[in-house]
């Protein structure tokens, strides 16, 4: 794998640390958050391959529309319908 990390995993200490390409499907919890819209990232994200630690920063963007519970131009959601 060639994209390996240069840092030790907070976790374990391990050097196996890579870097993937990732999409994230993010929603409140529980039953309620059913209803709610889902909010879709696609961070980098580091992971250990010795203990699975992941590691992944949301975007702006998408924190935004976490934040606020309102659509944002460039945001990739489902909104359900109430």
């Amino acid at each position: 794998m060639s994209n390996e990390t240069t840092n030790p995993c907070k976790s374990c200490g391990t050097p196996k640390r890579f870097t993937f390409t990732s999409e994230i499907a993010i929603r409140f919890a529980g039953v309620e958050g059913l209803t709610e819209p889902i909010v879709f990232a696609f961070p980098e994200m580091t992971i250990c391959l010795d203990c699975g630690l992941a590691e992944f920063v949301i975007p702006e963007r998408e924190l935004e529309v976490l934040r606020t519970e309102t659509p944002v131009e460039g945001v990739a959601m489902w909104l359900r319908e109430k």
